[in-house]
């Protein structure tokens, strides 16, 4: 049985969410506008992972009203 769990975006994530963006876009963001966008403190940034590889990437923004 396969184990899916939602967790934070850790630093060691980047290299895993650029393959996942290359490989789902014909023109896929730079590694480091995915690591500005992740350290974006307006936007929440979560993985799924599904056997401790992570599969997707979740990004909602965040208001502070």
């Amino acid at each position: 049985m396969q184990t899916i769990k939602i967790r934070r975006v850790c630093k060691e994530d980047l290299e895993r969410i650029y393959e996942i963006e290359k490989s789902s876009f014909s023109i896929p963001w730079s590694i480091e506008s995915i690591e500005q966008e992740l350290n974006n403190i307006l936007a929440e940034s979560l993985v799924a992972e599904i056997d401790n590889l992570v599969v997707r990437l979740y990004r909602s923004l965040v208001y502070h009203g």
